[in-house]
């Protein structure tokens, strides 16, 4: 894999967009940035990506959130005067959970490289595998 930076906002925007395949449930999000975004994990995947609506994708235990994310905490502290927001409601993708046939159907042009993203993600965390 050349440009990792390329294919991880190919990845968010064709695959992780169609949420629906992925059996993504709401859950309770922490609207600080967790111990990870510090890590080299953090600074390899980022902090938030391009998608209007509200979702977060969890590589491993770093939160990554949508734009559409963000405007939901800002409506939050909006309704909530007074209160500080520290969680919200969102639907969220395990990367873990992503397979390569559910990368295959939405971008036939991602799945050679995938083995390898998941790989490279997997080494920066810090995980020991035999991937």
């Amino acid at each position: 894999m050349e440009n990792f930076k390329e294919y991880l906002s190919l990845f968010e925007s064709h695959v992780l967009a169609s949420k629906a395949l992925f059996g993504v449930k709401e859950e309770l999000v922490p609207v600080r940035p967790g111990r990870l975004s510090r890590a080299p994990v953090g600074a390899l995947l980022g902090s938030t990506f391009v998608l209007p609506e509200p979702l977060v994708v969890d590589y491993y235990g770093h939160l990554k959130k949508s734009s559409g994310f963000l405007v939901k905490v800002e409506r939050a502290k909006k309704k909530y005067v007074g209160k500080q927001v520290r969680m919200v409601l969102a639907p969220v993708v395990h990367f873990a959970t992503v397979k390569i046939e559910v990368v295959a159907k939405l971008a036939p042009e991602l799945v050679a490289d995938f083995p390898a993203f998941k790989k490279r993600i997997l080494n920066t965390r810090g995980f020991k595998h035999d991937f």
